[in-house]
C-alpha cells in the first residue's frame, strides 16, 4: 500500500474509531441529536492526520509527532478544567464553563487523543519509513 492510501486508510480508521466513541461518550452524558457534533470533530481528526502526513513526508519522526499532539491534547483539556473550575459561581449558569469544559475534554479531545494513537500505528505497522517511529 503506497503513503497516500496509508494516510487516507488511517484517517478513516480515526475518523470511525474516533466518532464512534464519541457518540458513546455524548449518550452517556445524556445528549440527544449528537451527529452534528461529528463534522468538528472530523476536523480536529484531519488536523491530526495532516500533522501525520507532514510528517511522513518530511521524514521526521511519527513517535515525537504523535507525543507532541498528545501534550497538546493534554494541556489544552488541563486548561478548559482549570478555567471552568475558575469561573464556576453558585449564581445559575455559574458552573457553565466547566459544563462546556467537561464536554470539550471527553467529546472532542478524548476522542481525537485515540486518533492520534490510531494515525501512529497505521503509520508505523505500513512500514512508513520516518525515522524513531
Amino acid at each position: 500500500m503506497n503513503l497516500t492510501a496509508r494516510l487516507a486508510a488511517a484517517f478513516v480508521a480515526s475518523l470511525v474509531a474516533a466518532g464512534g466513541l464519541q457518540q458513546i461518550l455524548m449518550a452517556g452524558l445524556g445528549l440527544h441529536d449528537t451527529l452534528a457534533a461529528l463534522a468538528p470533530l472530523a476536523v480536529l481528526i484531519a488536523v491530526v492526520a495532516i500533522a501525520f502526513g507532514a510528517t511522513v513526508w518530511r521524514r521526521m519522526s511519527a513517535a515525537l509527532t504523535g507525543a507532541v499532539l498528545l501534550g497538546v491534547i493534554a494541556v489544552v483539556a488541563a486548561a478548559g478544567i482549570v478555567i471552568g473550575l475558575a469561573n464556576r459561581s453558585p449564581e445559575v449558569g455559574g458552573n457553565i464553563f466547566y459544563s462546556l469544559a467537561v464536554l470539550i475534554d471527553l467529546c472532542f479531545l478524548l476522542p481525537s487523543a485515540l486518533a492520534v494513537l490510531i494515525n501512529w500505528a497505521v503509520l508505523r505497522s505500513g512500514g512508513v519509513p520516518a525515522k524513531g517511529s
